[in-house]
């Protein structure tokens, strides 16, 4: 399918900025994904707020219906005629220079360390309630 290529990373179930991804070489395979330069990340994506509040709405459905929790990063294809395609939702997004959640999250105003803490602060809730052990201690 043809169109832009587009990321929303989710995090809390609350999506955050909108990323078009744009393969240098036309096709965003390993080589344009893991090659520093290889690809334009454009964050935000230049979308109209319409297109850009559709494409976080249906992240969030989709985490939801999937059972999602704490983060993830969903992925879709914004054809010609501005209809949104799911591609995947990626539970195990990844932590890099280039990787799209870290994106996701500075068009927020998330920084990398404010996006790690959200991100590790729900498991370590649940692990020290799972202990009887209040948050503080």
């Amino acid at each position: 399918m043809r169109g832009r290529e587009l990321s929303v990373g989710v995090l809390a179930g609350r999506a955050l900025g909108v990323v078009e991804i744009r393969p240098r070489s036309g096709v965003y395979d390993y080589a344009s994904k893991y090659t520093k330069g290889a690809t334009e990340y454009l964050a935000p994506a230049p979308l109209a707020a319409a297109a850009a509040r559709a494409a976080q709405a249906a992240a969030e459905t989709a985490f939801a219906a999937c059972g999602c929790r704490d983060y993830a990063r969903v992925d879709f294809i914004l054809s010609g005629e501005n209809e949104l395609f799911l591609l995947e939702i990626n539970t195990l997004p990844g932590m890099k220079e280039t990787s799209l959640l870290p994106m996701s999250a500075r068009c927020a105003g998330l920084d990398f360390t404010a996006l790690v803490r959200e991100m590790v602060s729900p498991a370590a809730r649940r692990f020290l309630a799972a202990r009887g052990r209040p948050e503080n201690t």
